[in-house]
């Protein structure tokens, strides 16, 4: 199998992997959408992820129940989950990091 580096793993992958999918779409994120907003919008639907988070009753930080209603299109975290966008949102960060370090 054809094996490419992995900038997330520091090694070689398979390039039929997950990992290398995942890493693929953490690139193509960061060339498509090159601004904060437009990450967030395609990832979350919104401009700013903190909104779609508010206080409960017992001073907890949980997701709105009407995130839904906040929301512009149909998000990448609704299509997977919140944890899925963060994660690609994270690595995303990450490969920028380790690409552009001086």
């Amino acid at each position: 199998m054809p094996t490419a580096y992995s900038h997330l793993s520091g090694n070689d992958v398979d390039t039929s992997s997950e990992a290398w999918r995942h890493e693929c779409e953490c690139r193509w994120l960061l060339t498509a959408k090159p601004t904060r907003t437009e990450k967030h919008m395609y990832l979350y639907g919104i401009e700013d992820r903190s909104k779609l988070f508010a206080y409960n009753e017992r001073n907890e930080l949980v997701l709105r129940s009407n995130f839904r209603a906040l929301q512009v299109g149909r998000p990448m975290m609704n299509v997977r989950s919140l944890e899925a966008a963060d994660r690609i949102l994270a690595d995303a960060k990450r490969i920028y990091d380790l690409t552009n370090a001086k």
